[in-house]
């Protein structure tokens, strides 16, 4: 099986008086693609509400904000859907990125 050392933050290492903790592989290895599941759900989710917003509007994002910012849209519901876009668009770049991360280190841990 093997195990692996994992480098604790500070806060925790002043709490538990460790610098690291060794840990199973495989448990490492199941907590990581536990978390993928729950990434891929997110951005399942942030994809949605996206979806929901350029069918609403009949346009990206941008063009939305581009509009937004013109005053082309001066409605109070105008500016809750842009908040609301924005922060599905930031969830969206943030788990896409989370994804690429576990991705890269499942497959180091299952090729290792």
């Amino acid at each position: 099986m093997g195990v692996i050392k994992v480098v604790l933050p500070d806060d925790l290492r002043e709490l538990l008086g460790e610098e690291a903790i060794i840990v199973e592989k495989q448990v490492l290895i199941h907590v990581l693609r536990s978390r993928l599941r729950d990434v891929l759900d997110k951005i399942s989710e942030a994809r949605q509400k996206i979806v929901f917003f350029e069918r609403k509007y009949g346009m990206s994002f941008e063009e939305f904000e581009k509009n937004i910012k013109s005053g082309k849209f001066l409605e109070p519901e105008h500016h809750e859907d842009y908040v609301e876009w924005f922060f599905w668009n930031s969830v969206l770049k943030k788990m896409m990125k989370a994804k690429e991360i576990l991705l890269k280190v499942l497959k180091i841990e299952n090729s290792g």
